[in-house]
C-alpha cells in the first residue's frame, strides 16, 4: 500500500494524480534494428510464455537482451502483453489476498505473522522519484484487451496527466515535491529475499509514516484487517542479475484528502525493475504497470462524499452510472461554500468543472476491455516509473 498525500485538489487532479502513467515502452523481441536508447536506461519485455521482464540499454545505446533467466519466461519474444483480460491474468490478485493469517503464500516461502505488531520486514526500499513520461512512449501493451489492440503502448493516464498540464496543473512539481517533503512515503518491502539470484521472494508495498529524520514507521492500515499480510504485494517476485519481475498484484493507494481518504485498487499490476544489491536494495529504474477501473474511481469518491460530506445534504451519491453511462450531482462552488462552511474537502470534491467533467472525462479514456461481454472499456492503463533507495523501517506504528 502506499499513500499519495495531496491538499487542496479536486477530484480531477486526484484521478491525473493517480494516473501518472505507466513507466516503459513498447514490448522487446522485435526482429528489427535495435531502438535507440540512452546508456543503463530500463524498458520492460516479454518472454516466449508472455511473462514480463526487463532489458538494459547498453553502452553503444542499443538495448540488450530480455532478461528471462530465473523468470520462467525462455528468451526474448514479441508476445504481447496480457492478449485477454478474461482469463488467467486476472486470477493473480485474488489467488492469496484473503489468505488465512500465519499462513505460507504460494510462490515463495514467506510467512506473514497473524498481527501487524509482529510483522518483520524484509530489505525496504522507499521510492524516491516518480516520473510522468510522455503518453506515445511508455509502458504496457494489453494486447487485443486494449482500445488501441495489439502492438501499441496504453497509456491512458498519460494522456490524462497532459490534459490537465494544460489546466495548469504540474502534476510533476506536485509529485516531486510531496515525495522531497515527506508527505509521500511508499515503500517496497522484499519478503524472503536471500540475495541475487533469489526466484522465490515477495514484494510487499507498505505506507510509511516518518519516524525521526531517516526511519518510518509501516502504517497499520497496510495489512488486511485483523491480520498482519500486506494489502498490497506482488507475487510471484524474482531478482535475477539485478532485474526484478513481480506480480500480478492488487495495489491499493488510500489517498489522503483533507482529513479524509479516497481509496483506490489498482489491478493486475506487475513490477520491474533494475535494482544494485550491495547495502539494502536500491531501484535505479522501476514500473509499476497495471488499471484502475471506471467504477473504482467514481466509487472512492462516493465513499469519500458519503463518510464526511453529509452537509452537502444529497440523496444518492455524487456519481451514479445507468448502463455504461455516468452522470452527476455536482454544485456550484458557491453552494458548496453555502451547504459546507469551512469543510474544503467536501467543497472541493463536489463542486466546479473538475466535478462536473469527470463522468465525461473518465470513461472517455477508458482504454481496457476488462469483461469482454460488456460493451465499451472499463479500465484505464496505469504505470509508473520510479526509483528507491533502502531505508530503515523501526516498527509498526500505533493504530
Amino acid at each position: 500500500m502506499s499513500s499519495f498525500v495531496f491538499r487542496a485538489l479536486g477530484p480531477l487532479a486526484l484521478i491525473s494524480v493517480l494516473g501518472l502513467t505507466l513507466a516503459f515502452a513498447s514490448a522487446c523481441g522485435d526482429d528489427g534494428p535495435a531502438a535507440e536508447c540512452v546508456p543503463s536506461a530500463i524498458d520492460t519485455c516479454r518472454c516466449d510464455d508472455g511473462r514480463p521482464a526487463v532489458k538494459v540499454c547498453a553502452s553503444d545505446s542499443t538495448w540488450g537482451a530480455c532478461m528471462c533467466d530465473g523468470v520462467d519466461g525462455g528468451t526474448d519474444s514479441s508476445v504481447p502483453a496480457d492478449a485477454s483480460m478474461d482469463g488467467a491474468a486476472d486470477a493473480g490478485p485474488d489467488a492469496t489476498a484473503d489468505a488465512a493469517p500465519d499462513a505460507p503464500l504460494p510462490d515463495a516461502g514467506v510467512m506473514f505473522p497473524p498481527t501487524p505488531g509482529a510483522y518483520t520486514p524484509g530489505p525496504v526500499s522507499r521510492i524516491t522519484s516518480l516520473t510522468i513520461p510522455p503518453a506515445t512512449t511508455c509502458c504496457r501493451d494489453w494486447g487485443a484487451a486494449s482500445k488501441n489492440g495489439a502492438g501499441m503502448v496504453d497509456n491512458a493516464f498519460s494522456t490524462l496527466a497532459e490534459a490537465t498540464a494544460g489546466m495548469g496543473l504540474d502534476l510533476q512539481a506536485l509529485l516531486t515535491n510531496s515525495i522531497a517533503a515527506g508527505t509521500m512515503n511508499i515503500l517496497l518491502d522484499h519478503q524472503g529475499f536471500d540475495g541475487d539470484p533469489d526466484s522465490a521472494l515477495i514484494i510487499a508495498a507498505l505506507d510509511g509514516v516518518p519516524d525521526g529524520a531517516t526511519d518510518y514507521l509501516i502504517d497499520p492500515a497496510t495489512f488486511l484487517p485483523g491480520t498482519g499480510i500486506p494489502r498490497s504485494r506482488f507475487e510471484p517476485a524474482t531478482l535475477i542479475s539485478g532485474a526484478v519481475v513481480a506480480g500480478p498484484g492488487t495495489l491499493t493507494l488510500p489517498i489522503a484528502f483533507f482529513g479524509g481518504s479516497l481509496e483506490y485498487s489498482f489491478e493486475d499490476v506487475e513490477l520491474t525493475g533494475t535494482v544494485t544489491t550491495g547495502t539494502g536494495i536500491t531501484y535505479t529504474a522501476g514500473t509499476l504497470a497495471g488499471y484502475l477501473r471506471v467504477e473504482d474511481y467514481f466509487g472512492g469518491v462516493n465513499d469519500y462524499v458519503a463518510a464526511g460530506c453529509s452537509c452537502l445534504g444529497l440523496s444518492g451519491p455524487l456519481y451514479s452510472r445507468s448502463g455504461t453511462t455516468w452522470s452527476h450531482s455536482c454544485v456550484t462552488v458557491a453552494e458548496a461554500a453555502t451547504l459546507c462552511p469551512g469543510n474544503s474537502g467536501c467543497q472541493e470534491i463536489s463542486s466546479g468543472t473538475d466535478c462536473t467533467i469527470a463522468p465525461l472525462l473518465i470513461p472517455s479514456l477508458a482504454d481496457i476491455d476488462i469483461d469482454s461481454t460488456l460493451p465499451g472499456y472499463e479500465g484505464l492503463s496505469l504505470g509508473l516509473r520510479f526509483t528507491a533507495a533502502p531505508v530503515t523501517v523501526s516498527g509498526v506504528a500505533a493504530p
